[in-house]
């Protein structure tokens, strides 16, 4: 369930995530936007989520509104935070000012901003205050962001695997080490994919384990049936 802030400037996006089926509540929030409980690498967390269009976080630029008070709030509340900057922007090659794909300058009065600005902004808050940055370009690519950060989050966190592929010609950068090779191997059998490959280590050690494993002892390994297994034996045979 996430909870949407019902103020002026998040109160909207309920609109979006409801007609979706994506299950919402409006209510009070002291901090942030949105937020959510999820699934942390060691248990439940609380996340929020801070939206601010582009004209908004350069005001936060100026006045510090943000640093002195929204961002040690959010902080305080929640485990992660993520900021949502909506709003199309771009550079302009000749003067670096930050523009509108249009072309048009971003202003505060007569003040002008430089992209630079703007990104080191967001990357100072990405690097000393551990605020997760997002971009999107309108209202409905940030309710759809919304939407998968809280689809991320419920899932059980040992389940994110994208991040722990293996690649058959470099080490595994994810890691910082190289998996050994019967771990590679068995990455590579039919059904078998990074996550199986560690119960396949585990259950035979090596590649030659592998090889001598009879079908019985294939379909033992957890994750893996009496189908798969003829699979993997046949293959390994091939």
């Amino acid at each position: 369930m996430i909870s949407i802030d019902d103020r002026i400037g998040s109160g909207d996006l309920a609109g979006h995530l409801r007609h979706w089926h994506v299950p919402c509540e409006v209510v009070r929030l002291e901090f942030g936007d949105a937020a959510f409980t999820g699934n942390g690498p060691r248990g439940p967390i609380a996340v929020g989520v801070e939206v601010k269009k582009v004209p908004d976080a350069l005001n936060c630029m100026r006045d510090g509104r943000f640093a002195g008070h929204q961002l040690p709030g959010l902080v305080r509340t929640y485990d992660r935070v993520w900021l949502i900057l909506e709003g199309r922007y771009t550079v302009d090659f000749r003067s670096g000012l930050l523009t509108t794909d249009s072309g048009k300058e971003y202003r505060l009065g007569t003040c002008k901003f430089m992209f630079g600005e703007l990104d080191n902004w967001l990357t100072t808050m990405e690097n000393c205050a551990a605020v997760r940055v997002k971009r999107t370009s309108d209202r409905v690519e940030t309710a759809r962001v919304l939407a998968n950060l809280h689809n991320w989050y419920i899932k059980p966190y040992a389940d994110h695997s994208a991040h722990l592929a293996i690649h058959s010609e470099a080490p595994d950068s994810a890691l910082f080490t190289r998996p050994s090779v019967a771990r590679m191997v068995a990455a590579q059998l039919p059904g078998i994919g990074f996550k199986k490959s560690l119960s396949v280590v585990k259950k035979f050690g090596t590649v030659e384990g592998m090889i001598n494993a009879t079908v019985d002892d294939w379909a033992e390994v957890e994750g893996i049936g009496d189908t798969l297994a003829e699979r993997v034996f046949a293959a390994l045979r091939k």
